[in-house]
Formats: structure tokens, sequence, C-alpha cells
């Protein structure tokens, strides 16, 4: 709305330039009962889920970590939406309904850019149409562009806490041997000489701890 607030057309007695009215909707009659001329409304009208944007698999990302309390917070990957809205503009001159025309054309190209929070998303025009009205003693005239916004929308409802590491497990095993020569080597359940990985092992103590405590196994 920020891009359509400093409109201005011509006054027709000769005067400086007139700020124009922008509605964030068609004008409620019940609420208005006069509509304003010359005036912007700007309404939307679709937001439909865009699952050809979508990744192949469900993801979350990460949103934050604390090293200093061990969180880790993280959401669902946003989704891909393409919203419609519309662009009204209304005047009941020719003159004014030129320059609504000129000014509202030249604020988005046919295809631009939206920045909302510092995030940049794409805009495009859809369509352009005159819907003028002929009344008996005055003719309304009415031009409405159509756009599309493609937009990923995060849900902050998603937002889920955890520990960066829930818990660290630490095994001791004592390992079967036998002596060769003076030397002691580990043997595997046969006997036979092997590596100390592929030895025969008894587990003798396992330990557990997190950021808080630790604790061993019965």
């Amino acid at each position: 709305m920020d891009r359509f607030i400093n409109i201005t057309v011509s006054d027709l007695a000769g005067g400086p330039p007139l700020p124009i009215e922008v509605f964030v909707e068609n004008p409620d009659l019940e609420e208005v009962p006069k509509r304003v001329y010359p005036s912007v409304s700007i309404n939307l009208i679709g937001l439909e889920f865009d699952a050809t944007m979508e990744g192949h698999t469900p993801e979350r990302k990460v949103m934050s970590l604390n090293q200093a309390t061990g969180d880790i917070i993280t959401r669902r990957s946003s989704h891909w939406y393409r919203i419609s809205y519309q662009v009204h503009a209304w005047s009941l001159y020719a003159k004014q309904d030129r320059d609504l025309v000129r000014r509202v054309e030249a604020i988005n190209e046919p295809r631009d850019s939206l920045v909302v929070q510092d995030e940049s998303y794409w805009l495009f025009r859809q369509s352009f149409d005159t819907l003028d009205e002929i009344e008996l003693d005055r003719t309304i005239y009415h031009k409405v562009w159509t756009y599309e916004i493609l937009a990923d929308i995060d849900n902050t409802d998603t937002d889920q806490t955890d520990k960066i590491v829930e818990e660290i497990h630490i095994r001791s095993h004592s390992i079967k041997t036998r002596s060769d020569n003076g030397r002691i080597r580990p043997v595997d359940g046969s006997g036979n000489f092997t590596t100390a990985i592929n030895a025969e092992r008894v587990l003798h103590r396992e330990i557990r701890y997190d950021d808080h405590k630790y604790w061993f196994n019965p």
C-alpha cells in the first residue's frame, strides 16, 4: 500500500495536484455512502498454495542456536503461495482517469519485486481491465490491475525447541587377550589373534550425560 499513498491527480480548477484516497479494499458503500472520487482501492482476491515449488521431502530449518543453553530452535520449511490482489482506480473525469492510469501503471513493472521485512518476492502483473460505467448523466472511470505475488510464507506456529545434543553415550569394554611370545594381544571368540576392534569383548561400563547431569547405566 505504501507505493500508492503519494499518488496525485490534476486539479481541474488549475490548482496544485490533488492527493487521492487509498482504501485497502473496495469502499464499503454502507460505511461510505458516497463513493470517493478520485480514489484507489487495493483488495486481496486469492491465496493459492503452489505445490510445484515444494522440495522433495519435508524439512525443518534452523532459526537460532544458543550455545550457552544448548537450545536449538527449528521451524518447518516455508511453503510457497501465489497471492493475487487487485488495484482499482476510480475517477469521474477523463483527465484524472489518465493521471491515475499513468501513475498507477508506473508504480510496478510488469515483472517486479516486493520487499517485506528485508525479504524480496516476485511480483507479476497479470492483467489490466477497463470497467468504465456509463450512466445517464456521468461516466465513472474504473480501471483494474491484477497482480500476483510469489512468496514463501513462514509459519512461526511450527517453531520447535530442542537440545543441540540430547545425550552422549560412552561405553567401555574389557576385551579378551592372551600372550603371544611375551606380548599381550587381543583375540576373537575362537581364540585367534585379532585387532582390539574385532576382539571378543564384554561391556564394562556405560556412561550417559547431557548438558545438565550424567549417570551410569546399571
